[in-house]
């Protein structure tokens, strides 16, 4: 998620200070970060990341971040015990 988000050349900010607290393994911190900034409506996952790449096009793009999107935000609710 941060790679895409460095590659494609994203202004938020959270998804690699997420990451830096996971590699200190400060999972307390890196839960909390991403609690302060639930996706919605004008957040974090409203984005449109550009093309970047030739082998890319708007709707490989697009496609590549919901999945990532869904995929970081699954995994970090449970690693943090959420239950859906």
């Amino acid at each position: 998620m941060a790679k895409f988000c460095l590659d494609h050349h994203s202004d938020v900010k959270l998804f690699p200070d997420i990451l830096a607290f996971l590699e200190a393994d400060d999972f307390k911190s890196a839960i909390s970060l991403l609690r302060s900034h639930p996706p919605g409506p004008f957040s974090w996952n409203d984005w449109f990341p550009p093309v970047a790449f030739d082998h890319e096009d708007k709707e490989y793009v697009w496609v590549v971040w919901e999945a990532l999107v869904e995929r970081w935000y699954r995994l970090m609710r449970t690693a943090a015990g959420v239950r859906d």
